[in-house]
């Protein structure tokens, strides 16, 4: 299950339309299958051919939205 909901941001003067996976659920069987990847890369293209503007991933484990080509941005270390 992919649970995918819309919104909007607000950049200078334009708002952009926003795709948001919200959360992502899986069985270790599927998960093993790639089932859930597809299902997610699928729900954003169907969004992007739709006209979204952004698409945003729910941070859950940061290799899984890396493989996506999301980011976490720069890891920030103060000494």
């Amino acid at each position: 299950m992919v649970a995918i909901t819309d919104g909007s941001l607000r950049h200078l003067e334009s708002e952009l339309s926003l795709n948001i996976i919200a959360s992502i659920s899986t069985s270790l069987i599927a998960r093993k299958q790639g089932l859930a990847s597809r299902m997610t890369a699928t729900l954003i293209a169907e969004a992007a051919q739709s006209g979204s503007d952004l698409s945003a991933l729910g941070m859950f484990e940061q290799g899984y939205s890396s493989r996506l080509g999301f980011g976490t941005g720069p890891y920030e270390h103060r000494v």
